[in-house]
């Protein structure tokens, strides 16, 4: 009889060892997957699956020779991280695989072919609004009817603004006109911002003036307002072109901030003729704080936009809303959504103002503010057929046609760049959501109308 051997027996065989570390693997497969969904991101076969998505994100790109710079770049400032890489130009008409768009019929007019007439001119000679005064005599057809036209202003009833039915756009931009300005009241707390009271009319405005800060922050809240009325967006307040005297300004500044009036008028950035580039913007009158920029509320609204979690019905609305401002923020190169007070709803909670957008068209936008507004796309699975199939549409011939007069401002809204990159940005979008479409199927994609 032989002796045993004085080696212990090995706990596990080879091949015990190698399944061992298999279902290790598998189980922290899934547990990164179920981390993903819990925060939000799609799941991780719907992020390696549509890898043109990425490829096509448009990069950061330095301005053109010889271009303006454009956007709410700093004066004097360029974002770290730029580079000189470029994309493919997109095609206007390209749509991603498996989008059919449903609610545009053969018989819908095309808004960019209708020409009116302008709604009145402002009265008041110290404040210039964005108007075609200087084209009335030409029956009308001006650069400022043409673009209000496009944007649906000219309709019968047009687009009824969130939260103040039953009061439309048409008529609030109306109203910027035609308001004089009584009183002008500092509210910003991060920027120059001034509360407009107006007197002849029921609404009170905003005004962003050029700063040297955002010396151009004024132009893209004014171009947001005209993209989101191409993409029929009720929630996005209306926004004008204005120059307003900044003495006019400082005799009707809030007698409680005279002491601060150095400081204000400091920021400002003047024109020679002693007036004030800006942005005349409507006062939402009752808003609050949703919450929504809280960790815990972020990763519950994520899970409303993931295809493998439920939507709650009572939340839909609000949803919907979310899932059209994070791809309009990615659009219009909006990064500073989620920095504090930008966020805001209904009192009742129930829907969402998307407002505040004098950081968007970012030019160049750097490879990691880009990546951030990216990031958030990345994680909607749930879309409006509604919304997307107008930013099907969303060409560059009627992005000029709504963005190419500025009013009494000087130039187009923005550059050929920025446009450049809204129809890149725009294309990756559409790319995601054809991803999403072949992995879901149209209807689940399509979650809200």
């Amino acid at each position: 009889m032989r002796a045993r051997s004085g080696r212990p027996k090995p706990l596990l065989s080879f091949t015990g060892l190698v399944g061992f570390m298999g279902l290790v693997g598998f189980v922290a497969l899934a547990c990164v997957s179920e981390l993903f969904a819990d925060w939000g991101n799609p799941p991780i076969h719907s992020i390696l699956a549509p890898r043109s998505v990425l490829a096509q994100a448009p990069s950061a790109r330095p301005s053109s020779a010889g271009s303006t710079p454009a956007g709410s770049t700093p004066a004097g400032s360029t974002p770290a991280g730029s580079t000189s890489e470029t994309l493919p130009e997109p095609q206007e008409s390209v749509t991603p695989q498996g989008f059919v768009p449903r609610d545009v019929g053969p018989g819908e007019p095309d808004p960019s072919n209708s020409v009116s007439r302008d709604p009145a001119v402002s009265r008041d000679p110290a404040v210039s609004r964005d108007s075609a005064s200087s084209n009335s005599g030409h029956g009308g057809s001006s650069q400022g009817s043409r673009w209000r036209s496009a944007l649906g202003l000219q309709t019968e009833e047009g687009l009824p603004m969130l939260g103040v039915a039953p009061k439309f756009h048409r008529s609030i931009v109306s109203d910027l006109r035609r308001g004089q300005s009584r009183r002008f009241k500092p509210v910003g707390t991060t920027s120059v911002v001034f509360r407009v009271y107006l007197g002849d009319v029921d609404v009170d405005a905003a005004f962003k003036p050029a700063t040297r800060e955002h010396p151009r922050g004024h132009r893209a809240e004014i171009a947001a307002y005209r993209m989101a009325r191409l993409l029929g967006m009720d929630s996005v307040p209306p926004a004008i072109a204005a120059k307003v005297s900044v003495n006019r300004i400082h005799a009707q500044l809030d007698p409680s901030f005279r002491e601060t009036w150095d400081d204000l008028a400091d920021d400002l950035v003047l024109q020679s003729s002693g007036d004030v580039d800006g942005a005349l913007i409507y006062w939402i009158p009752r808003m609050r704080e949703l919450g929504l920029e809280s960790p815990s509320r972020m990763r519950e609204w994520s899970r409303w936009l993931n295809q493998t979690h439920d939507l709650p019905a009572e939340q839909a609305a609000l949803a919907a809303d979310l899932s059209s401002m994070i791809a309009f923020d990615y659009l219009i190169g909006n990064w500073d959504r989620f920095s504090g007070g930008n966020v805001q709803g209904l009192p009742s909670g129930e829907r969402l103002y998307i407002r505040d957008h004098n950081s968007a068209f970012y030019e160049p936008l750097n490879e990691r503010l880009h990546a951030r507004i990216l990031r958030h796309v990345l994680r909607v699975q749930r879309f409006s057929r509604r919304f997307v199939t107008r930013l099907a549409r969303l060409s560059k011939r009627r992005l000029r046609l709504a963005l190419e007069d500025a009013g009494p401002l000087s130039g187009a809204l923005l550059s050929d760049a920025q446009i450049e990159d809204v129809l890149e940005r725009r294309q990756t979008i559409l790319t995601w959501i054809g991803s999403l479409i072949e992995l879901f199927g149209e209807d689940s994609v399509y979650t809200f109308p």
